[in-house]
């Protein structure tokens, strides 16, 4: 299938929620693009930790994830991301994962988005089967 990454910018939602109640100035928003592997096995988002405290996304909580490699490991839960990709976004939580590592985008934010993995072009589209081409969420 080969790697499918993709630019996304990501933004601490609380932030951008206090910038549009007048608490913040626009330039107090933390946020950041970054390449991200698109990886349909996994279910969450992950980021490195140093990206986490670019964001002010805190450890709130501890959780165990199985690593590709099968291996199970202690980190944390960080809430509240904005996710935008190609003119779709999300609010969601995050797995915290060691600094520098390649961000993650698993399957939560892509169902929420509803994109889909192309990969003949290896790149994120819109979900073909969507409703007149807007985000749609499966209740089923």
């Amino acid at each position: 299938m080969g790697k499918v990454k993709v630019k996304t910018k990501l933004t601490n939602f609380v932030d951008m929620k206090n910038f549009e109640n007048g608490l913040i100035p626009k330039e107090k928003l933390r946020t950041t693009e970054v390449e991200m592997l698109v990886d349909s096995g996994a279910t969450m988002l992950s980021i490195g930790e140093d990206i986490a405290e670019q964001l002010g996304i805190k450890k709130e909580k501890e959780v165990y994830v199985t690593l590709a490699d099968g291996s199970i490991q202690r980190r944390f839960k960080g809430l509240g991301l904005l996710v935008e990709i190609n003119n779709r976004d999300c609010v969601t939580d995050c797995i915290i994962l060691e600094r520098g590592v390649e961000p993650l985008l698993g399957q939560i934010p892509l169902e929420e988005m509803d994109l889909v993995v192309d990969c003949k072009n290896k790149k994120l589209i819109p979900n073909p089967k969507s409703y007149k081409g807007k985000v749609m969420i499966s209740l089923k």
